[in-house]
């Protein structure tokens, strides 16, 4: 769960002021992340699996989420070699990025990534995944935001996640 000082921090402004200014005149009401990350994690890469970062944001207008979401597909785009990628509208607005960087774990193969961005109303989301450019696509991403979208719509259960318990390390 996300609130208006973890939001402010995020990695889409320059610093905490930026960013609360941004969150205020936005009027933010919400926000949540989650990610996955595969079993094998970069050696799963290798095999055609991928990570995933979700971001979800609630605004109080509609007015307020377009301006989010102008924002954040001018600061996605503005990323070294971050292209735009044609795919499928979703939502009122969407947008689609490929950025490739580097390469998986110590392998040859390039590390790409994807990220979806959608404004739907009032909120806006964005998924992001990384994995062998040889493997993944937009289509991916895209797979994922038509999950989130789905659920913003009722279309489909939004179930509440159980936490996974912090681990004990024991100790004197």
């Amino acid at each position: 769960t996300l609130n208006l000082g973890t939001f402010s921090s995020s990695y889409l402004f320059v610093n905490n002021k930026e960013g609360e200014v941004k969150a205020n005149a936005w009027r933010i009401v919400d926000g949540y992340q989650v990610a996955y990350q595969p079993d094998g994690l970069a050696a799963d890469l290798l095999r055609g699996r991928y990570y995933v970062q979700a971001e979800a944001y609630l605004f109080q207008t509609i007015d307020g989420a377009t301006q989010a979401y102008d924002f954040m597909d001018k600061f996605y785009l503005a990323r070294p070699a971050a292209q735009k990628v044609p795919t499928k509208q979703l939502g009122n607005q969407s947008n689609a990025y490929k950025l490739v960087n580097g390469t998986v774990g110590t392998s040859d193969q390039l590390s790409a990534y994807y990220r979806m961005l959608v404004r739907r109303g009032n909120a806006v989301f964005v998924v992001q995944i990384n994995g062998s450019d040889k493997f993944v696509s937009v289509d991916e991403a895209r797979d994922i935001a038509v999950i989130m979208d789905d659920r913003i719509l009722g279309n489909r259960a939004a179930p509440v996640p159980t936490p996974i318990p912090t681990p004990s390390f024991g100790g004197r």
